[in-house]
């Protein structure tokens, strides 16, 4: 699998992003996958790449912006501070996914 990296642009071009998906994590989600909850989701970059293979995805992330972004990839977004837990999201998904996430959190 070659590397995929995804660039937005919003169109007020108040927000850029660039984020490479990491290989690894796509086969690994992709060899279990009916369905991924995407934690840490960002813009869907993960999510697009896994979505375009079939794969049903949700994302979670706590930036409205990020948000914004992630709905063109994923079949639903839950904006949440993951700080304070997933408050039962995680309970109807085969794999999770956790890809640049623990070293932003403030107690992992």
């Amino acid at each position: 699998m070659g590397h995929r990296m995804i660039s937005l642009l919003f169109a007020d071009k108040s927000f850029v992003y660039n984020s490479p998906v990491n290989p690894r994590v796509l086969r690994e989600a992709l060899a279990y996958a009916g369905t991924v909850l995407d934690v840490g989701c960002g813009c869907g970059a993960l999510g697009r790449h896994l979505s375009d293979d079939g794969v049903v995805v949700d994302g979670v992330t706590n930036n409205s912006l990020e948000a914004s972004a992630a709905r063109f990839h994923h079949r639903n977004i839950y904006q949440i501070d993951i700080e304070r837990g997933l408050g039962g999201v995680h309970n109807t998904y085969d794999v999770l996914v956790l890809s640049h996430v623990l070293e932003h959190l403030v107690d992992p």
